[in-house]
């Protein structure tokens, strides 16, 4: 069996950090690409391109030939403002389709990049169902559940976090601000998942969440010092945001904040990385290192 691997989601904010660290450890990348992507500086790493969609069936089984393991991370998330019919179709099809594109392939193992969330938005519930289908697969399925994920290039609510703070005077807390929450370094996220590459006899499922727990609002002047910028900020009642971000998302679909990222926000769930520990010497940085690395080079950059 080849030990070549193929990322989907390989260009997003996660993915490209992955490919990165997983050539690195003298990995065989190939990585899933839309013929719009960006991919020059996967090239550069030496990542190898094919072009697809997870979409599309066809385009998967010809993109999984020769190919040992997927790994798993193209999705469309919540703070791309997608309502239910399209993360229906990238996240539960899309998966049903690397599951179909791997047994045509002989491709036995997935490492599935899940989600911590649970709310009733889209965004959870089709990255519930796509666990689901992953379960019943037959195949050999690892599922990775991260909480916040920061670093450079950030994107989803950490990007938005990151934007309110460089930009806005003042910025508005959605209620209290006291939603507990466990950010992760990305390059914790590529860690543990080369990690899973490397072993057998694995858990089907782990959370990776970082060392520290601490508050929505906190988080914004941790990352405000990181920056160097002073973070000022005002409270505003839960229904208020809701009911204008339902209107503002109804006519401008790029908007930053959506409905789903609220949920997630105001109705965090916190999990301990306990069995990552154990079973695959998950190690993660500090909130204040992961924020150092992450701005090391100004605004998020790498």
């Amino acid at each position: 069996m080849t030990n070549d691997i193929l990322v989907t989601g390989g260009t997003g904010f996660a993915g490209h950090k992955l490919v990165a660290d997983l050539i690195a450890d003298n990995f065989n990348i190939v990585v899933l690409a839309r013929q719009k992507s960006s991919v020059e500086s996967l090239r550069r790493m030496g990542a190898e391109i094919r072009y697809g969609d997870i979409t599309n069936l066809r385009s998967l089984i010809e993109a999984c030939k020769g190919i040992g393991t997927v790994v798993h991370l193209a999705a469309s998330t919540s703070s791309k403002g997608a309502d239910y019919e399209t993360s229906f179709m990238v996240n539960v099809v899309g998966t049903q389709n690397v599951i179909d594109a791997c047994k045509v392939n002989g491709i036995r193992k997935i490492i599935y990049m899940g989600t911590q969330s649970d709310n009733p938005g889209a965004y959870a519930t089709t990255k519930r169902q796509a666990e689901k289908l992953l379960q019943d697969s037959g195949l050999e399925v690892i599922t990775l559940k991260p909480s916040l994920i920061y670093g450079p290039g950030g994107q989803g609510l950490f990007g938005d976090m990151v934007s309110f703070i460089e930009k806005m005077p003042v910025i508005p807390i959605v209620g209290s601000g006291k939603y507990p929450m466990k950010p992760i370094y990305v390059g914790d996220v590529a860690n543990v998942t080369s990690s899973c590459l490397k072993r057998d006899n694995l858990k089907t499922e782990y959370f990776i969440s970082g060392p520290e727990e601490i508050y929505y609002k906190n988080f914004l002047d941790f990352i405000g010092n990181a920056m160097g910028l002073k973070t000022r900020k005002i409270h505003i009642p839960y229904w208020i945001v809701f009911a204008g971000v339902a209107i503002v998302c109804r006519i401008y679909k790029g908007f930053p904040i959506t409905a789903d990222t609220l949920r997630g926000l105001v109705n965090p769930k916190v999990y301990d990385s306990n069995d990552a520990e154990r079973d695959l010497d998950f190690r993660p940085v500090s909130l204040e290192k992961g924020l150092r690395l992450t701005f090391a080079n100004g605004r998020g950059g790498e």
